[in-house]
């Protein structure tokens, strides 16, 4: 049973979850920083180059995450839009000037994210640092609390970065590094619909929650089924949009180095996020019938299946390749959690179950 914390409460976990945020950024630097130090003498310099802007850069991707989930907990969405549109805007104005100074690699598109992630997450973390007061006593009780549900939301996490962050890899290794920054300029593109999608997310997460304890699975299907479909529709909207003005948009990103007509790549990428709106609206629904490995796994089935579609995919169609393999990989994933939510899953498994659903 969770309980709603407040006061000094609420600052002391506040402050033991930032100082769990700092150990997984530690984590993520050392997983990342002994790649780069094991691929050192490796002929494939833009490799090594990733694989060390990643060991810098995750740890302030994971410090905006957290920044954002923080926000929409205490419900200040526009302080969530803040950040993440001071995020986007940065990463687009620097992918802009490399491109135009004939500089952009797939390290330097890697660090843009850090570096975004880096300004928008520390001016953040300096202006609510009055609300962290870790008590070290609570730290360790309040990981071992929360590691039962949570392990999984970590892993699912760390193989949804591996689904991303793969992708750029493997476009490095398979094609010109330097694409690298026109497939992140195309992806930053249509992520201007994040914020509402998350906040659309967050607000349907506890409904969810609530429907459950109150009415059962079968409202809380109905209740997740709508929403997905809503989201799916509006994140889709938003891509149209999106792919009909992507050459002028992008024109002024990457003005050098953007080959014209790329309205095709935005929209699959697009696509892959109204799929992901959905997917996460998803997720909310295990959450609140407590199966969050399921979460886990379908997140392993979108880096196996967008892994093995990269194989096939990439050296023949190139960008729109790695799209299209993103967008297999988690139509996969999200058809996986649906199954499991929508059919598998009997009322007498969720918890607290009290014999029937009303209608």
């Amino acid at each position: 049973m969770h309980v709603k914390k407040q006061g000094p409460a609420w600052s002391r976990y506040n402050g033991s979850v930032l100082v769990h945020v700092v150990l997984l950024s530690v984590f993520s630097f050392v997983a990342f920083g002994g790649a780069w130090f094991a691929n050192r003498g490796n002929a494939e310099a833009g490799l090594t180059a990733v694989l060390g802007c990643l060991a810098i850069s995750t740890p302030f991707a994971l410090l905006r995450e957290f920044a954002r989930r923080v926000e929409f907990a205490h419900l200040r969405l526009t302080h969530s839009v803040v950040v993440d549109g001071a995020v986007a805007a940065l990463q687009l104005s620097l992918l802009g000037y490399f491109a135009w100074s004939n500089q952009l690699t797939a390290g330097m598109a890697v660090m843009t994210i850090g570096v975004s992630s880096a300004a928008a997450g520390l001016v953040w973390l300096w202006s609510v640092r009055r609300t962290f007061h870790p008590d070290w006593r609570e730290v360790w009780t309040d990981l071992a609390s929360g590691w039962r549900l949570g392990r999984w939301m970590f892993m699912a996490q760390l193989t949804g970065l591996i689904h991303l962050q793969g992708m750029i890899w493997l476009i490095a290794f398979w094609l010109n590094p330097a694409l690298t920054g026109l497939f992140a300029a195309c992806t930053t593109l249509v992520q201007f619909i994040n914020p509402f999608a998350l906040g659309l997310n967050n607000f349907i997460s506890p409904m969810t929650v609530r429907t459950v304890a109150d009415r059962g699975l079968q409202p809380a299907r109905r209740l997740v089924g709508t929403a997905m479909g809503l989201l799916f529709l509006c994140v889709l909207g938003f891509t149209l949009t999106m792919a009909l003005t992507s050459d002028t948009m992008l024109g002024f990103i990457l003005p050098k180095a953007m080959p014209a007509g790329q309205g095709g790549l935005v929209f699959i990428l697009g696509l892959n996020l109204a799929f992901n709106a959905a997917h996460m609206v998803n997720d909310g629904g295990l959450w609140a019938v407590e199966r969050p490995q399921i979460i886990f796994y379908s997140s392993v089935i979108a880096v196996v299946v967008s892994g093995i579609a990269s194989i096939l995919l990439i050296p023949t169609w190139a960008l729109w390749g790695a799209a299209v393999a993103l967008l297999i990989g988690r139509i996969a994933a999200a058809s996986f959690e649906a199954f499991v939510f929508f059919i598998v899953l009997r009322p007498e498994d969720v918890p607290n179950y009290r014999g029937g659903d009303s209608a």
